[in-house]
């Protein structure tokens, strides 16, 4: 049976982003990566949004576009998308601020990683910064784009898959996102949508953590992950953005959504 090395809370810095890829600890956490004034003005201009039902999985809903939506269609659908993806992005930062950029910052000036939006020579960039309203929780699943885009796109050239979200809301009780430290092993394209089997997870070492308003957790999405529904009492929506990151070379790090 595996387990981390550590279960405490971890810093970002170079090493430690190293452990949480090579899956030697479970997250890190940026505390103060947003004013609580920053993130009450993103959440307030999100739910002026209208946003899009999930079509699979626990009730959520979404702004944006997502790789993993066009999992088993073409891919070039998912490319006609980004524009407008961005474009709604852009007029909600202009309201707040821009998340993807602080934290592109945060990885160029706090590790020796280089990191950028995943780009295709022949569709051009990805679209990185998904807006989620997820109360509900969601199914245990694993997130890794080669089992459906190896040798088609370049984010299935990736090693390993992370995932980082920084949180504008939170509810007052629930919403918790879980861990298990049970790594997944590439073994072939699946480009249907499963959820993972919970009995696969009885006994597995596993981390949780509170979404707290304004931070950022990066953790890797190759191990099983849920969130948990918020209470059903809670009157605020959980509310995060964040993206995907693919480590496709060493010390090279690619975002998309």
């Amino acid at each position: 049976m595996l387990f981390w090395k550590s279960t405490s809370t971890n810093i970002l810095n170079s090493r430690n982003l190293k452990a949480v890829i090579d899956n030697q600890i479970p997250a890190l956490i940026i505390a103060d990566f947003a004013t609580r004034q920053e993130s009450f003005n993103f959440s307030q201009t999100v739910l002026k949004k209208k946003t899009i039902a999930y079509e699979f999985g626990q009730p959520g809903s979404y702004l944006g576009v997502s790789l993993a939506h066009y999992r088993n269609s073409s891919k070039e659908k998912y490319f006609t998308k980004v524009k407008e993806a961005e474009e709604q992005r852009l007029e909600i930062i202009k309201q707040s601020f821009d998340p993807v950029a602080r934290f592109f910052q945060y990885i160029n000036q706090q590790t020796d990683y280089s990191i950028s939006v995943a780009n295709e020579s022949t569709f051009g960039s990805y679209f990185a910064g998904i807006i989620r309203v997820i109360s509900h929780g969601t199914d245990p699943h694993v997130d890794y784009a080669p089992t459906f885009t190896k040798g088609e796109l370049i984010v299935g050239e990736i090693s390993t898959q992370l995932a980082w979200n920084f949180y504008a809301s939170s509810p007052e009780e629930g919403g918790e996102t879980v861990v298990y430290n049970q790594p997944y092993t590439f073994s072939g394209i699946n480009k249907t949508y499963e959820a993972y089997d919970t009995q696969l997870l009885e006994g597995c070492e596993s981390y949780t953590f509170k979404p707290t308003v304004g931070s950022v957790v990066i953790f890797n999405t190759m191990n099983p992950h849920i969130v948990l529904p918020a209470a059903q009492k809670a009157k605020i929506p959980r509310i995060a953005t964040g993206s995907f990151l693919g480590l496709l070379r060493p010390n090279q790090i690619i975002a998309w959504s």
